[in-house]
């Protein structure tokens, strides 16, 4: 996974930093620790990426996604408040959601101020995307209300 390498290269930088920033004892000294810190932390992410269930592994994907091809960071949520603090994030995931349920027990709107044409393609998707997709918007909507306030997420 290119998430797993990128956390990797960056424990091992912060880990080089912090040893290289001790009294100097001699380059290959130095060496072994960084190494050292590379295989700990590889070793850490590999145990944790696989205790994920699929399901949280494809939300996971899906989210950075969202974040590496359409730009859509907590940043880019809050800078637009008219797409997103009228909790259309929530409305798309649940428009996605209901999607298959009958007219009665579905509302199936648009969120607002969204390109109907562009939601109309997410809707059109199979269940299991839109299961995935519903499951991002919701993080999305965690990470911005947690870039406007650093304490929503604390229990």
């Amino acid at each position: 996974m290119q998430n797993e390498q990128q956390f990797i290269e960056a424990a091992a930088q912060a880990y080089a930093i912090k040893t290289a920033e001790k009294e100097h004892r001699g380059t290959e000294s130095i060496k072994e620790d960084f190494i050292a810190g590379v295989v700990f932390w590889g070793n850490r992410t590999v145990e944790l990426l696989k205790s994920l269930t699929p399901g949280i592994q494809e939300l996971a994907a899906e989210r950075q996604k969202q974040i590496d091809k359409h730009g859509f960071t907590a940043e880019h949520h809050v800078n637009h408040p008219e797409w997103y603090e009228n909790k259309q994030l929530i409305v798309a995931a649940a428009s996605l959601l209901l999607q298959d349920l009958t007219p009665e027990q579905a509302s199936g709107d648009f969120p607002e101020n969204w390109d109907e044409k562009w939601f109309a393609d997410l809707l059109s998707r199979s269940e299991a995307e839109r299961v995935i997709i519903a499951g991002a918007l919701l993080a999305a909507e965690l990470d911005r209300k947690n870039e406007l306030d650093p304490f929503y997420l604390i229990r």
